[in-house]
């Protein structure tokens, strides 16, 4: 935060105005609870190692997969991202260590709001403001 609190003072007031005005609008309109996502527009990956069914489980309990964990690792499945081995849920909570180019030009304006900015990798930062800044 420090860093846009320096640009802050070098940038143009109107600027700073127009920035911090977007920011209180948007504020208020982020959901509460998250929609629905439907996967579409990225390759999915496994957001669990792959088990055949009789296979001892990967938990390490020495039970049989299907008998363990399969139930709920199907759960994880059906939430599976582009990132291997994070549920959609995980990218959530954690969005700001997964952001590119295009995972930040597909995220609906609510969405960048929420993020936190101490946890926005300062090479980012930058990509951030601008997409705050094009709406």
């Amino acid at each position: 935060m420090n860093g846009l609190m320096d640009m802050r003072k070098g940038g143009g007031k109107c600027f700073w105005q127009e920035i911090e005005g977007k920011i209180n609008r948007f504020r208020d309109s982020v959901p509460a609870n998250r929609p629905e996502k439907i996967l579409s527009g990225y390759q999915v990956r496994r957001a669990v190692e792959k088990a055949g069914r009789n296979a001892a489980c990967p938990c390490g309990s020495g039970k049989k997969y299907k008998r363990c964990c399969m139930v709920e690792d199907q759960k994880k499945l059906a939430r599976s991202s582009h990132v291997a081995g994070k549920t959609l849920e995980d990218l959530d909570q954690e969005r700001e260590l997964h952001l590119s180019i295009e995972t930040l030009g597909a995220m609906k304006l609510h969405h960048v709001m929420r993020m936190d900015p101490s946890k926005i990798p300062k090479e980012k930062a930058e990509l951030v403001i601008m997409r705050l800044w094009q709406n």
